[in-house]
């Protein structure tokens, strides 16, 4: 028993160790401690965390190793971690046609709101997701490690619990779930909080009462604060693993309360922000990044450091992809389309599908080729056929070859975008 117990007590120390390591970006060293790790005692995390490692800095012959001791140290019928597994050795090889399935979902289900937002585009169109295509999304959840359900408003959906109610049955499957918060009852928060993991994304693009109400029009502040509150007390009251993410898209109206947001986060207990910028709205004079040479980018450009230090000093996980007017673009790493990278600039195609209202399907939702119609519709297709699609394959040999710009978002190109979530299935 002790033995043991030493061992737990190593395997945890050196795990840690490397992540302290790939804290301080000293990859190769956190490299190997997780190696360390593993030696000691096989965990799957740390294998993951590894593999995942390893292609960030393009160690793609160190995956192949890693992947084939995993496969070793798994039962066959574990179709979660094997998939995992293969998929990551099938994009160390560059595999444009893969026989493994989609790790990563990210569902509109619908475009009806409860709310008239400001700056929303989306809701004037009538969307739902077609019952045929929810089969097949559930029918995936042995396999995904991840999945993101947004709308409109999900919880206008009657069969959005019965979802939930299925996905309890999977409890590797991370879920995401994108709400303005104003339809959630204390029956449905008790709900939510007994999910095995789930983050509830709240989009709230004011830290005001005054500022809230007029960009999410229709919403009331006094009633997102109350529940709020409930689901702080409903976490700590089941000790759930529920943590909150908070949404803000920035635009004319609240830019000045950058600052702001990241207080309102610590107050109410969120674990991570995102910030990211209005698109569209050309009309409405909310969009401000449209040239990026104004009063509003340089305000920006002026508070960046300061967001930073306070989310650092509330150990708040801040995601911002706000442009800057100093960013720089990626480098294209190659140096020569031609010459294939063991480092891309972006995994998506490999690993990931979103499905935007109208059932447009793109491989995320910052990709902009083709434009107006995705790689295929999930009206017409089923997710088994678009995996492997022609414009899928596309997206793979093009991203392969170093030829994305025709391809990809500036968003992502510019540096706006972590490169983590570019490179991590997250």
């Amino acid at each position: 028993m002790n033995e043991r117990l030493n061992q737990n007590r190593e395997t945890e120390d050196l795990f840690r160790l490397g992540q302290h390591y790939e804290g301080l970006n000293r990859f190769e060293d956190a490299i190997q401690e997780y190696r360390k790790s593993l030696g000691v005692e096989f965990k799957k995390d740390v294998l993951v965390r590894l593999i995942q490692l390893c292609r960030l800095i393009g160690e793609n012959e160190l995956i192949e190793e890693c992947v084939l001791k995993g496969l070793k140290s798994i039962h066959e019928d574990d179709l979660y971690f094997r998939n995992i597994l293969l998929n990551e050795l099938e994009m160390a090889q560059g595999k444009i046609v893969l026989s493994t399935k989609v790790r990563s979902l990210t569902i509109t289900l619908t475009n009806k709101c409860n709310l008239n937002c400001l700056d929303c585009e989306a809701r004037r169109y009538a969307w739902e997701m077609p019952l045929q295509a929810i089969k097949e999304i559930i029918g995936l959840f042995p396999y995904l490690e991840y999945i993101m359900w947004q709308g409109g408003e999900v919880f206008l959906m009657d069969y959005f619990q019965d979802i939930l109610e299925e996905a309890r049955r999977y409890p590797d499957m991370k879920q995401l779930i994108v709400t303005n918060a104003m339809l959630l009852s204390e029956d449905v928060i008790e709900k939510l909080v007994r999910q095995p993991e789930l983050v509830l994304a709240i989009s709230v693009d004011g830290a005001t009462k005054d500022i809230y109400e007029h960009i999410r029009r229709g919403a009331k502040f006094d009633r997102l604060i109350e529940n709020i509150k409930l689901i702080n007390l409903l976490r700590k009251r089941h000790n759930s693993n529920t943590r909150l993410h908070l949404n803000v898209t920035v635009m004319r109206s609240n830019y000045r309360q950058l600052l702001d947001f990241i207080e309102f986060a610590k107050e109410y207990g969120f674990y991570s922000v995102l910030l990211r910028p209005v698109q569209g709205n050309r009309d409405s004079g909310e969009n401000i990044f449209i040239h990026q040479n104004g009063e509003e980018m340089r305000f920006i450009d002026g508070v960046i450091d300061e967001l930073n230090a306070r989310a650092g000093r509330y150990q708040i996980i801040l995601d911002n992809r706000l442009p800057r007017l100093s960013t720089a673009p990626r480098e294209n790493t190659s140096g020569d389309k031609k010459t294939k990278n063991t480092k891309l600039l972006c995994y998506a195609p490999w690993q990931r599908l979103y499905i935007s209202w109208g059932g447009n399907v793109y491989p995320d939702c910052m990709c902009v080729w083709p434009h107006d119609k995705g790689i295929a519709n999930i009206t017409r297709d089923s997710l088994k056929a678009i995996w492997n699609n022609k414009d899928m394959q596309t997206y793979r040999e093009k991203l392969v070859n170093n030829d994305y710009r025709d391809l990809c978002s500036q968003d992502c190109i510019s540096g706006c975008v972590p490169e983590r979530y570019l490179q991590f299935n997250k």
